[in-house]
């Protein structure tokens, strides 16, 4: 397992990590932990498949957007059960945030 780990300090895009996934899995698990002094704000993590221009939210396994105002912590799964060979991007977005500094934990399943 990695772990990439992110300081937040203002509203903003922020690049976590690339996902990775073992070979034999259609699918990019990961955990994420954020924690930290939130001021006000709101992280709502994405991910790009098209190296970071285009950021869609992520969503759970309801379809919501993944987001977080508080300390916090999920597991995922994200991919279509295909051997995709792209690694996609995770990023956080801090949004209406005063005097913020969050930490944001990823661990994905590579190794």
């Amino acid at each position: 397992m990695t772990k990439y780990s992110v300081p937040i300090t203002a509203d903003g895009d922020y690049f976590l990590c690339d996902m990775n996934k073992k070979r034999d899995l259609t699918e990019y698990k990961y955990a994420v932990n954020a924690y930290g002094t939130w001021g006000s704000g709101t992280v709502t993590f994405k991910i790009s498949t098209d190296g970071g221009t285009t950021k869609v939210p992520l969503k759970d396994a309801s379809g919501n957007s993944i987001t977080s105002t508080a300390d916090d912590n999920f597991t995922g799964s994200w991919g279509n059960g295909a051997k995709n060979g792209d690694a996609p991007k995770m990023y956080a977005t801090m949004a209406g945030s005063t005097g913020a500094s969050v930490v944001i934990d990823v661990y994905d399943n590579n190794g």
